[in-house]
């Protein structure tokens, strides 16, 4: 479903992240702020998704964050399973609000 495709979206990003060289730690590089405009940090955005989905960070597996932009607007794209529930999270990287966000309880 969405869930897969939204996971598919994230490797394609990551794999054009590494072939343009910019990945070289083997995590997600995110672009510096653009002029006039200060991102939120990744922490700050996972925080605010976990936050949000009233979830523990010690209870979030498989985190998986990255940097996009969704329609002209800046975002951090995190995903995350608990138990065998999936959350697919959307945050602003200038307010740190959720932009969209999604479930998916795999049976």
């Amino acid at each position: 479903g969405t869930a897969k495709f939204f996971t598919l979206l994230l490797l394609l990003y990551r794999t054009s992240v590494k072939k343009a060289g910019k990945n070289t730690t083997g995590k997600n590089t995110v672009p510096s702020s653009e002029a006039g405009v200060d991102y939120i940090t990744q922490e700050a955005a996972k925080q605010a998704a976990l936050t949000h989905a009233g979830v523990l960070e010690s209870d979030a597996r498989g985190m998986e964050t990255g940097f996009d932009y969704e329609h002209g607007t800046a975002v951090y794209e995190l995903e995350w399973r608990v138990g065998r529930t999936e959350y697919s999270y959307e945050i602003d990287a200038v307010t740190g609000e959720v932009v969209r966000y999604e479930t998916e309880y795999d049976d």
